[in-house]
């Protein structure tokens, strides 16, 4: 709901994330006209929550973990987690943040885990 960016595209894709496949939240975005500048500039977005540990897109699944595993006495440590592609001519968009996501997201995973851990 940027101003700059319209929406144009919206819908899921399943990528790897380390040993597991997780659904994530994607969107297609325009550059919208600024001052009478005409854009054809497009991102890519793609969108998922951690949420103690588990992966959602969802934004209602994120709520109900986050109050489940406050009952569970684990906290509510989550995470809204946003990577960004210009789209490309072919999608490479869609390939570069598939490969960042699959090269790091373990990585990211670990960093938050440890954010949670107690001191």
């Amino acid at each position: 709901k940027d101003a700059p960016w319209t929406q144009v595209t919206r819908g899921t894709r399943a990528v790897s994330v380390g040993d597991q496949t997780v659904p994530w939240r994607t969107a297609e975005l325009r550059g919208s006209p600024v001052a009478g500048q005409t854009t054809d500039e497009r991102l890519v977005a793609w969108q998922i929550y951690w949420v103690n540990g588990t992966l959602t897109a969802s934004d209602s699944l994120a709520k109900v973990y986050g109050a489940f595993y406050r009952l569970l006495g684990r906290g509510d440590d989550s995470a809204a987690i946003v990577v960004y592609a210009l789209k490309g001519s072919a999608g490479e968009g869609d390939v570069a943040l598939a490969s960042f996501m699959q090269a790091n997201g373990p990585a990211l995973q670990t960093l938050l885990e440890q954010t949670r851990s107690p001191k």
